[in-house]
């Protein structure tokens, strides 16, 4: 009887362990199968990224830009931003232009107001506004023109901002840089940079460029120009300023560079580019720099109000890897 009783106890014992043994080895293939199925779900998203890689450009590029936004501000090199984080503008940061402009045939009128920040962006407005008070003149046009003028300026360094501009066809926005003092002489004899310039007709085109000499009528440029599918579009553009060197990039992809600052030169080279700079965002209504009939507004008035939307613009000591 004892022995039977031992027999059975023996069976009851190995059956047990026969299924704590299965138990044991489903648990660990539950473990391991969401592991499983995360792996693939990222193969998936891999694999949606390569077709928009192909098929849809700037959207690939958009998504890499957000990527880097979230980066770039904790990057060490970064010595100054502005991410336009508040309700207005920032006046420790930025002085406004007021006023019309001496040049170009530019037909508006800046002024400060249709300078406004919200949802974390600048923007620019260019309105028609006909027999606007100007200081005293009359223009039909006004936009608005901010800049760090008198607050702080960089001699070298790695400027850049994420933009996008209006599909309006009478609109010249820009990026830009001129000198804090004019050490070799008014313009152009101390120099201009100019990051980015974009026709309001042709949205394909940006163009980066700089400008020196001795006079308006005796001056050198050397313009670059980067074709792509839509500035209305956000975008980044960028400028590396080293001694005697200017690089230009849009969503990181270099595609201009100026070494020589050769004659005519109202000094030497790497001058006047060695000097301290502070930065110009505008949009300017009309002007030369257009193509007809465009130049001139009245015939766009339709396309107005036009905005200008600036994401953020930062300074770096030199080109970021980060």
């Amino acid at each position: 009887m004892k022995t039977t009783i031992n027999k059975i106890l023996a069976i009851f014992s190995f059956i047990v362990l026969f299924f704590m043994a299965f138990s044991c080895s489903t648990d660990a293939n539950n473990i391991i199968n969401p592991e499983a199925e995360e792996i693939a779900e990222e193969s998936n998203d891999d694999g949606d990224d390569s077709t928009n890689t192909t098929t849809d450009t700037t959207s690939t590029t958009d998504t890499t830009m957000d990527t880097a936004d979230t980066n770039d501000t904790e990057c060490p090199d970064l010595v100054w931003s502005d991410e336009f984080e508040g309700t207005s503008l920032d006046e420790e940061k930025w002085s406004y232009q007021r006023g019309g402009w001496n040049g170009s045939n530019v037909q508006n009128c800046y002024v400060d107001e249709n300078t406004t920040v919200s949802d974390g962006v600048l923007k620019i407005t260019a309105k028609y506004e006909p027999g606007y008070d100007c200081f005293n003149d009359s223009k039909d046009f006004t936009s608005g023109f901010v800049q760090t003028k008198d607050r702080v300026n960089w001699t070298y360094g790695y400027f850049e901002a994420k933009v996008k501009v209006p599909a309006s066809n009478s609109t010249w926005p820009a990026f830009w840089m001129s000198p804090q003092e004019a050490t070799y002489g008014p313009w152009p004899q101390s120099g201009e940079i100019d990051i980015f310039e974009i026709k309001g007709h042709d949205l394909t085109k940006s163009y980066g460029n700089a400008h020196w000499g001795n006079s308006a009528e005796d001056r050198r440029q050397e313009k670059g120009v980067y074709e792509f599918e839509d500035a209305s579009q956000w975008h980044i553009y960028a400028v590396e300023w080293t001694e005697g060197e200017l690089k230009f990039y849009i969503d990181g992809n270099w595609y201009h560079t100026i070494n020589d600052f050769k004659e005519p030169n109202a000094t030497v080279h790497p001058g006047p580019f060695n000097i301290g700079f502070y930065l110009r965002l505008n949009m300017a209504v009309g002007g030369n720099y257009l193509t007809e009939p465009h130049n001139d507004a009245n015939n766009n008035i339709e396309q107005l109000p036009a905005v200008m939307e600036v994401d953020y613009v930062r300074v770096y000591s030199k080109k970021p890897d980060c």
